[in-house]
């Protein structure tokens, strides 16, 4: 009789299976048939883009078959880090060409918008697996370092302020909404499926957020967009909270102390801003003031203090 050993994990030098490659061939295809199209700095960023994705992914790919990810990702042979990394820049990129040919300068910019808050996410991802990698990859480190710089200087030279913040919005709730990934659903997506998930989700909660203001400037019916509202907040209320509560219980005081400087980070940032907005009132004075307007509440809270 013969006992079947385990297979061993991948060795730093392992090479890459044809699975990976022919996808890496398939993206890489799309890419420069865009590219050929298109042919302006933004296409050019796409390529420096898809080329540290294809070499941070053998990254994510030996850190998840090797089970030395830090964070809950599901383990899998391929990471689809590369594909998950082109497709929000690559539909800004094909959003803005057909807009300039139609003569639609908002959406044209929309469409720059999309590009660079799918390629700061996917940067923001590499960054991340470089990070957990030991010994760290020098190597992958200057590509990565090199595509990124030029990346952030075409950008930071082509989008106005608005657009940075609203690029920086998108990757921060995109940050926020990983970690609550990770704890609430571990072991449940890959690095790209998390990549491609949450980047839509983040960049769809930061236009309902930046929609939801203009109906206010725009003097509108408060009652349009008030039921939205609440039922989103009512949403994000329980995630936040749930979250909070497992935070709570953490065994590592680390992982519990960046979760709530995100939480302040992202409130001070984003939530208190809207809320100003909305309510055209500061919202903490105003929370004070519905707190303490009577002396009702007032007992209210005394007795719940001494409850808790």
């Amino acid at each position: 009789m013969t006992r079947e050993c385990p297979s061993p994990a991948p060795g730093p030098g392992a090479p890459l299976s044809g699975s990976v490659l022919a996808e890496a061939a398939v993206v890489f295809a799309v890419v420069l048939s865009i590219h050929a199209t298109v042919w302006d700095r933004y296409s050019w960023c796409a390529v420096a883009l898809a080329v540290q994705a294809f070499y941070v992914q053998y990254k994510w790919d030996r850190l998840l078959q090797q089970g030395s990810a830090v964070f809950q990702f599901r383990m899998s042979a391929n990471s689809g880090l590369l594909p998950a990394s082109m497709v929000m820049p690559l539909l800004g990129l094909v959003m803005k060409e057909r807009c300039q040919t139609a003569g639609n300068p908002f959406f044209e910019r929309f469409g720059i918008v999309v590009a660079a808050t799918g390629m700061a996410v996917a940067l923001f991802s590499s960054v991340l697996a470089l990070g957990i990698t030991r010994p760290v990859p020098t190597n992958t480190c200057v590509i990565l370092g090199l595509a990124g710089g030029v990346i952030i200087y075409i950008m930071k030279h082509s989008l106005s302020v608005g657009e940075v913040i609203e690029v920086l919005e998108v990757l921060l709730i995109f940050v926020y909404l990983n970690m609550i990934l990770l704890y609430l659903l571990p072991r449940c997506f890959t690095p790209g499926e998390a990549l491609l998930v949450l980047g839509g989700i983040s960049f769809v909660l930061n236009q309902l957020i930046k929609r939801s203001l203009t109906l206010v400037e725009s003097q509108g019916d408060p009652v349009d967009f008030f039921l939205l509202v609440v039922v989103v907040g009512m949403v994000l209320m329980g995630i936040f909270f749930s979250t909070l509560f497992v935070f709570m219980d953490s065994g590592t005081w680390a992982s519990s102390i960046f979760f709530h400087l995100m939480t302040c980070v992202l409130s001070l940032g984003v939530v208190l801003p809207w809320l100003h907005r909305l309510i055209r009132r500061n919202p903490l004075l105003w929370l004070l003031q519905f707190l303490f307007q009577t002396d009702t509440r007032i007992y209210l809270l005394a007795y719940w203090s001494l409850l808790a």
